[in-house]
């Protein structure tokens, strides 16, 4: 629910709180004119040693007082409700908007426009939204979520409660049947730190009341479904980002496998597996090269739905469907000044299936940029302009692309 995430889905964007690029690090305040320095004890050690931490600043509620320039450190370090509006680009659905209140729980921080504790803010944000969306193919969606971070992140949590009608094409080589798919979700997941490493293991469960009907085809070429589909999974994760939405150095690989079946309380029994890597090189102070590997497997009798497709900026969401999936995409960033970044992604996936025609190779790539809108923090924002087999596509990102 909560990460990385490009506005170009019928989801809502959370805003997340992570460290600073290690070639972003605040630098010291200088003291102000007149300070007198405390002079040192019988040990030669400075009585105002212990007060090294820079103190806390003032200024514009949207301005960052270490460079002057528009940030929205303010807007998430306090806690509270923020608005947040945005738009939806997938071609899938079609273009489109929506709306989020993201409550942030608030961070016990003296001055947040200094990180002193890194520890403490490399983990996932600790907040909860409510979001609505709808576009131009009459696609809607509702949801409410939260992500728990709890005992010094030791554990992880994350729920959400969602309902809509989300309207997509089923395509059959080159022929698309549009169909309606309209669905309760419900989902839970936790996960626990093994000791004081980075691995974290743990559990989710989910649970999907759906009904899809096809527009204009003979309903005894595609019949109606109506089904109950849950499952039951396990997680295995190994993250060390130093940063939760655009990280410049970690891995973060997980493995996921989920047993659907009707023990569960769902109508049909049958696996799938999630395969998944990132990681982020940075090659020199302004430069960072992340990549990403993705396998998906779903058995036979998994809905067409549930299918996994190939996932790639500048490829229509549920394009290239199949049974067995994969995708590997690279992105390459370079900072031209401490707040704007310009990157260069590119990537192939392909798709196999018993039933549906194999996609064979799918390329995409394309070009983009970010700018930091909370320095402390690392929250990144920006466009990014890809180019696929079929049209390109504009989305609005927050944080990396992978």
């Amino acid at each position: 629910m909560f990460g990385p995430v490009f506005l170009a889905l019928p989801l809502s964007a959370p805003l997340a709180i992570g460290t600073a690029s290690p070639f972003l690090q605040d630098e010291p305040v200088a003291p102000s004119a007149g300070a007198v320095e405390a002079e040192p004890d019988a040990e030669g050690e400075s009585e105002a040693a212990d007060d090294a931490a820079p103190k806390k600043t003032s200024g514009s509620r949207f301005k960052d007082p270490t460079d002057g320039m528009f940030d929205l450190t303010l807007n998430f370090s306090k806690g509270g409700f923020v608005p947040i509006p945005f738009l939806i680009t997938e071609p899938a659905v079609g273009f489109g908007g929506g709306a989020a209140a993201l409550f942030i729980h608030e961070r016990n921080v003296e001055d947040p426009w200094y990180v002193e504790d890194t520890s403490a803010v490399n983990a996932p944000p600790n907040a909860t939204v409510v979001m609505g969306a709808g576009t131009e193919n009459g696609t809607w969606l509702a949801a409410v979520g939260h992500q728990g971070v709890w005992k010094d992140d030791t554990i992880r949590y994350m729920g959400a409660l969602a309902t809509g009608q989300i309207n997509l094409d089923l395509f059959v080589g080159d022929t698309g049947f549009g169909y309606g798919l309209e669905t309760v979700v419900i989902f839970q997941d936790i996960r626990f730190r093994v000791g004081d490493t980075d691995l974290f293991l743990g559990a989710n469960y989910r649970f999907a009341s759906s009904e899809a009907n096809f527009r204009d085809v003979p309903p005894e070429l595609f019949p109606a479904i109506e089904q109950n589909d849950a499952g039951a999974g396990l997680v295995a994760q190994w993250d060390t980002r130093d940063n939760y939405f655009t990280p410049h150095t970690g891995q973060d690989i997980e493995l996921q496998g989920t047993f659907w079946n009707e023990a569960f309380g769902g109508d049909a029994n049958f696996g799938a597996f999630q395969g998944k890597g990132r990681a982020y090189f940075p090659i020199a102070d302004d430069h960072t090269l992340g990549v990403r590997v993705q396998v998906e497997l779903a058995g036979d009798d998994a809905p067409f739905y549930l299918l996994p497709s190939i996932r790639l900026r500048g490829v229509p969401f549920a394009r290239y469907q199949g049974t067995e999936v994969g995708s590997t995409e690279a992105e390459f960033r370079y900072a031209f000044t401490p707040r704007w970044e310009g990157l260069a992604f590119g990537g192939v996936g392909t798709a196999r299936d018993s039933v549906l025609p194999n996609s064979g190779a799918i390329w995409a790539g394309g070009l983009g940029f970010r700018y930091l809108l909370a320095r402390p923090f690392g929250i990144s924002a920006g466009l990014d302009l890809a180019v696929g087999p079929e049209q390109g596509v504009i989305y609005i990102a927050v944080g990396s692309g992978l």
